[in-house]
């Protein structure tokens, strides 16, 4: 399990929403804040610690999701 903060500074916010797709990016632009904060957190996140294991770039590791756009 990883726990990450949402409180984090700008230029490390920016750095996770670099690595999210175009669709992820819609998703988050249809959110308010601070639910939005949390997702680009949450994706962004999800994509270094994948791509770190993968020894991928976090942009080149797309989860897919199924029914209500829950992680499969």
């Amino acid at each position: 399990m990883w726990l990450i903060r949402s409180d984090l500074p700008s230029g490390a916010f920016a750095r996770l929403d670099a690595v999210l797709d175009a669709d992820e990016r819609r998703r988050a632009a249809a959110l308010a804040q601070p639910d939005r904060l949390r997702f680009v957190v949450a994706h962004g996140a999800a994509r270094v610690v994948i791509g770190g294991h993968l020894g991928a770039p976090p942009s080149s590791c797309a989860g897919r999701t199924a029914g209500m756009a829950s992680p499969s």
